[in-house]
């Protein structure tokens, strides 16, 4: 059946009179071509990007209390993301040993071929990733923003595709697709977080688990913090993630591995999500420094490819 979830996909573009064709230059993105270019690979992209249906929320008790329902806060967003995002990782000199590449490096006749592929499936969304380009990057935005790197920056010469695909029930069928393609290592399913359309900032409070050489918040210093989120920022809203919303990301992003992770992750604390209408996100983490009770600040960015923890 998934099979043939992949294969209605690639034939929906041979029935309506050649879709492609005419919206081949719907997703050129200029930044993905500047990125291929500085690391010499230079793929055609090219696609549509349907709009994905929004998925209900995963059922999950919320007897340990309502998430959002904090005074003078936002009410949490109801719509969730839907989990159709996956990475294509292609053969280089880091990934030899896997056993799909057989020793030999991805050339450019094979990232033609998955754009085509792409494309023949109407991925959307698509992106391309350069390791170095991209560790690089982040190294000189660290240096200038004094900013922490919260997600793990690729390593040496990794390159890899994102997409995502229009119905998530084909998720399964289009990895597999793309999986037995050359110059392909691996592919994945690579989360959606909750908050990458909802917010700007992550606010971390002091939990169950302190900070280091104090204990949890306290409530005076939890409502000094929302006062100064609010106010300092004049945010077009703020959002509250209690232990009850986070179980319900984790469950809709993790699926079979969720309590596990919720259970390392909730002894931190609750999480303040802030959505930014003036500052950028750096400014916006320097204005407002560390006040008591607050464990740290971060960006919310899109989620990176996990390959070892994918690939043990």
């Amino acid at each position: 059946m998934e099979t043939a979830d992949a294969e209605e996909l690639a034939s929906a573009d041979r029935a309506d009179g050649g879709w492609v064709r005419r919206h081949l230059t719907a997703l050129v993105a200029v930044g993905i071509v500047g990125v291929i270019l500085a690391a010499g690979w230079i793929p055609r992209l090219g696609g549509s990007e349907p709009v994905p249906t929004p998925a209900p929320a995963p059922e999950v008790d919320l007897a340990d209390g309502i998430a959002g329902e904090v005074p003078g806060m936002s009410p949490l967003p109801e719509d969730w993301p839907v989990q159709d995002r996956f990475a294509v990782q292609m053969c280089t000199k880091s990934t030899l040993t896997v056993p799909a590449c057989g020793g030999r490096e991805s050339v450019l006749e094979d990232a033609d071929a998955i754009l085509a592929q792409a494309r023949k499936l109407r991925v959307s969304r698509l992106g391309y990733v350069d390791g170095k380009v991209l560790s690089r990057r982040r190294l000189e935005a660290v240096g200038a923003d004094s900013l922490p790197v919260t997600e793990p920056v690729p390593e040496g010469d990794e390159k890899y595709f994102t997409g995502s695909v229009p119905r998530a029930s084909a998720l399964d069928a289009v990895i597999r697709k793309f999986s037995g393609m050359s110059g392909v290592a691996r592919v994945i399913r690579v989360p959606v977080d909750f908050w990458e359309e909802h917010a700007d900032i992550r606010v971390e409070l002091c939990g169950r688990q302190g900070c280091p050489g104090r204990g949890p918040a306290t409530e005076e210093e939890r409502s000094a913090i929302l006062a100064r989120v609010e106010t300092l920022l004049s945010a077009e809203a703020v959002y509250v993630e209690d232990t009850a919303h986070l179980r319900k990301t984790f469950a809709a992003m993790y699926a079979g591995d969720a309590e596990r992770r919720f259970a390392a992750r909730e002894p931190y604390g609750d999480s303040v999500y802030v959505k930014l209408s003036n500052f950028s996100p750096g400014d916006a983490i320097r204005l407002l420094g560390k006040p008591e009770g607050m464990r740290g600040a971060a960006t919310v960015r899109p989620h990176f490819p996990d390959w070892r923890n994918e690939f043990r």
